[in-house]
């Protein structure tokens, strides 16, 4: 047997109950949980959520999967799936103005990568990532404001369409 076991059999035994496997499990796929919610631009509590809600959810359904090959894109799904019910809290924080707090280390500490190049690029993700949410708070702040104007013109013009109608 070699020292980096296949899913399936790391399936097989964390639905056995060996804590190792299920251990194994959340160290292989933990990066892919985070990176979708990098990807969905999360702050860290909400990315914490949906990475509870995916580990609890595996639990679960540990015994239901039928083909344990396939449990990176159950897991892949899950986790989006969970970020997308946290959208439109994000989105309602920055249409408050609030400027969600950015996720510079999402990397779980039993996966922190080791190669140098890989520390300097995961930190200029998080550079990039800070910058996109700015942008989208400043986005977000442009929308309402283009709102307001609208409303403001359509108020107007049904105030001159009221005065030529009378």
């Amino acid at each position: 047997m070699s020292d980096d076991p296949s899913v399936t059999d790391l399936v097989r035994r964390a639905r056995n109950g060996d804590k190792q496997a299920w251990d194994g499990l959340v160290e292989r796929y933990a990066p892919l949980v985070w990176s979708i919610c990098r990807r969905n631009r999360l702050g860290s509590a909400d990315a914490q959520d949906v990475s509870q809600s995916v580990w609890l959810q595996l639990v679960g359904q540990l015994d239901k999967i039928r083909d344990p090959a396939a449990l990176p894109g159950w897991l892949a799904t899950t986790a989006q799936r969970s970020a997308d019910e946290q959208l439109p809290q994000l989105l309602e924080r920055l249409r408050s103005g609030e400027t969600p707090a950015a996720t510079p280390d999402l990397t779980p500490s039993r996966s922190q990568p080791k190669n140098a190049e890989i520390v300097r690029a995961l930190a200029a993700v998080g550079s990039l990532e800070q910058t996109a949410v700015g942008a989208a708070a400043g986005e977000a702040g442009l929308r309402d404001g283009l709102r307001q104007v609208f409303v403001s013109l359509a108020r107007r013009n049904q105030s001159l369409l009221q005065r030529q109608l009378r």
